[in-house]
Formats: structure tokens, sequence, C-alpha cells
């Protein structure tokens, strides 16, 4: 593992060397990137697994997540269209 990003997530650089990662997240979605890696190392068959850590180095005050909260639902909905309604 040689990658920290989004919530601490910890994973191998080989994902970014795909140019899809790059290149098919739509624009309006762009800084949503925790969910974006999430639904993506799986769809190109990257397992990923959930570790119980505890983060304490983002300050809230930095903390972007306060404006894109519906955008994420949104996004989220985008990529899952069966699990919507």
């Amino acid at each position: 593992m040689n990658h920290i990003g989004p919530g601490g997530a910890v994973c191998d650089i080989t994902l970014f060397e795909r140019d899809a990662f790059f290149t098919d997240i739509p624009l309006r979605y762009w800084y949503l990137d925790d969910l974006w890696l999430s639904w993506f190392a799986p769809s190109v068959g990257i397992g990923l697994r959930k570790r119980d850590v505890a983060i304490e180095f983002v300050m809230d005050e930095t903390n972007h997540f306060h404006t894109v909260g519906d955008l994420k639902g949104e996004f989220y909905s985008y990529l899952h269209p069966a699990n919507v309604g």
C-alpha cells in the first residue's frame, strides 16, 4: 500500500495508473473523490476493506464536506442507480 487518500484510505498506487480513474468521473463530481474511489476500485477488480482507525488530523474549518453533502447523495445515486427509489 502506498497511497493515503480520502478518509484515511490506503491503497495500491496501481489504481491510479488507470486513465479511466481520472477521465471517467463526471466533472460535476470531481471533488467527491471518496465516493469515486469507493465505486471505481471494485469496478476494476480491486477489493476494498474497512478498518477501524482513529483519524484526528482533519481540521473542521478546512473540511469541504459541509458544502458538498447534497452533491454526495446525488453522485451516489448516479453511481448506484439500481439502489435509488
